[in-house]
């Protein structure tokens, strides 16, 4: 606190060391002698704002000379304002005295941005929402945990963002955070786009439903993006349809919150769910317009959802499942999918129990899936659109693969790690669209690298020529890659990675072609 009347003190002082009396003050006598008065002045406001920092703004004279004197009020030209507090609650704190001081600053209503972080009080002052704040577009309200209730916001009639976050007294949102409803025409949030809650300890119940049958938006008609994040407590939510509801984000709450936020909007595209305790399946009922789905960390989920619901992800065209422990199998992909990502998921099995069928995928990546068995990769040369692939780090995946059938027109391809040694692998007639490869080489057992399929042998890899970036990792047993660089016209980029035997990439080998950049690490 004491910095926004720091704050405040020097612009006034700024002002006046602008202003014409300086200038006829510099061409007179007295100059040394008033310089030194205001030197004084501001070591004893110093002094003085130290001390009511020291004493948390408890003395009932400091916290009156402070609002009274930074008149905030009559900053016609102050947009962005940020007020915070020391963050370190104790029994000492005076939760009245603090209510007065955020009354006394109340801030001119041309503001436009405005930031109240951890704040003492056990509720907010009136002009915290007043309506005459018309321009107001962003507001976050952070740590203020001794508040028990959010202002009325309702008729911010600017307001775009709003985030709130550790408020922990906070236990329910309901109309009153709406304010009076004979506004605005009975609209409430009427400009808000994204809303945020974050780290609310104690939220139980949010509650806004109003009843309105007349087919009208009553609240939140523009809001867009929702974010809900580590809300342990939160388990009932009742409010109106968000109409224009698009970008959903739930993490660290219970199903519930997750059920009842996705039946919020039948518009949901972009849905992020983390840490949803208890949720062992989706139901594809409800995702019909979802375009890109990311799922973290839901250790109780076991499949995308029911194979016939699946079919009704007919707008899913990006699909990302990282660190979901107990996931099996993800049944039946979306025939709409573009992009499909699988991470860290100990228990996976299968990918898909009817294979890739016909889907338009652009990139498949899988990787860290240490007990996947079963992967189409049969069916990868019908993947006609694939340019990306990724399969690595899976050790127990079927030895048959990779067996030479790859999609037609694959630009970038990340492997290793396999159940097959990369050794075994032999020719694998790879896409001469192939310009970017990158290999893990944990027991590969691979010595050399060649570039001629007549050199193949027991130890080596064979390197497709159609290569323009190569990049190797964790080769323990590579010795030679020289004499297959020569045979690679397009290389351009070579990055090697912990590969400690390797000795034949010396500058005073001339065999290496000169165009060729090498990062070695």
């Amino acid at each position: 606190m004491a910095e926004i009347i720091l704050g405040a003190v020097m612009d006034v002082l700024f002002q006046k060391l602008a202003s014409g009396d300086l200038m006829k003050l510099a061409r007179s006598e007295g100059i040394h002698s008033q310089l030194h008065k205001w030197n004084n002045t501001l070591l004893q406001i110093q002094a003085l704002l130290v001390d009511a920092a020291n004493k948390h703004i408890t003395d009932t004279a400091v916290d009156f000379w402070l609002p009274n004197d930074a008149k905030l009020q009559e900053k016609k030209g102050l947009d962005d304002l940020v007020m915070e507090w020391r963050d370190d609650f104790d029994n000492s704190w005076n939760h009245t005295s603090e209510y007065e001081v955020l009354e006394g600053l109340r801030p001119h209503y041309k503001l436009r941005q405005l930031e109240i972080l951890f704040y003492g009080g056990m509720k907010f002052p009136s002009w915290v929402g007043n309506p005459s704040f018309d321009r107001l577009t962003e507001l976050k309200l952070r740590g203020c945990r001794r508040c028990t209730r959010l202002p009325a916001l309702g008729h911010l009639q600017s307001l775009k963002e709003l985030s709130v976050e550790s408020m922990d007294e906070v236990k329910t949102l309901g109309l009153e955070v709406f304010g009076p409803t004979d506004s605005f025409h009975g609209i409430v949030f009427p400009s808000l786009e994204s809303l945020s809650f974050s780290h609310m300890k104690g939220w139980k119940r949010w509650s806004t439903r109003r009843g309105d049958n007349d087919g009208v938006a009553r609240s939140f008609p523009r809001l867009g993006n929702v974010s809900i994040r580590d809300c342990p407590k939160l388990v009932e939510i009742s409010i109106d349809l968000i109409p224009s509801l698009g970008v959903l984000h739930i993490q660290g709450c219970s199903k519930e919150v997750f059920k009842s936020m996705v039946g919020a909007s039948a518009l949901i595209r972009v849905l992020k769910i983390e840490n949803i305790g208890g949720l062992a399946q989706l139901n594809g009922e409800l995702l019909g317009a979802v375009e890109d789905l990311s799922i973290r960390r839901c250790d109780e989920l076991r499949y995308l959802c029911e194979s016939e619901s699946c079919k009704l992800l007919v707008s899913l065209r990006e699909l990302e499942i990282t660190c979901c422990r107990k996931l099996v199998s993800l049944h039946e992909l979306p025939s709409s999918l573009w992009v499909l990502g699988v991470y860290d998921c100990d228990n996976l099995e299968s990918i898909s129990d009817k294979g890739f069928g016909i889907i338009p995928l652009e990139h498949l990546r899988i990787s860290n899936c240490k007990n996947l068995k079963s992967f189409p990769h049969e069916q990868l040369e019908s993947l006609t659109s694939l340019e990306y692939l990724e399969i690595s780090h899976c050790p127990s995946m079927d030895y048959s693969f990779p067996c030479g059938l790859w999609p037609p027109n694959l630009r970038r391809l990340t492997i290793g790690c396999l159940n097959k040694p990369m050794s075994k692998w032999g020719i694998q007639n790879y896409p001469t669209s192939l310009v970017h490869l990158t290999l893990w080489g944990q027991n590969s057992r691979v010595v050399s690298f060649v570039a001629n399929a007549k050199a193949v042998t027991s130890t080596s890899f064979l390197l497709p020529p159609s290569l323009m970036r190569l990049s190797i990792y964790y080769f323990m047993e590579l010795e030679l890659v020289s004499e297959a660089l020569q045979r690679l016209p397009c290389l351009k980029n070579l990055h090697i990675f912990s590969c400690p035997k390797l000795e034949d990439l010396r500058e005073t080998n001339t065999t290496i072609p000169s165009s060729l950049r090498i990062m070695h690490q």
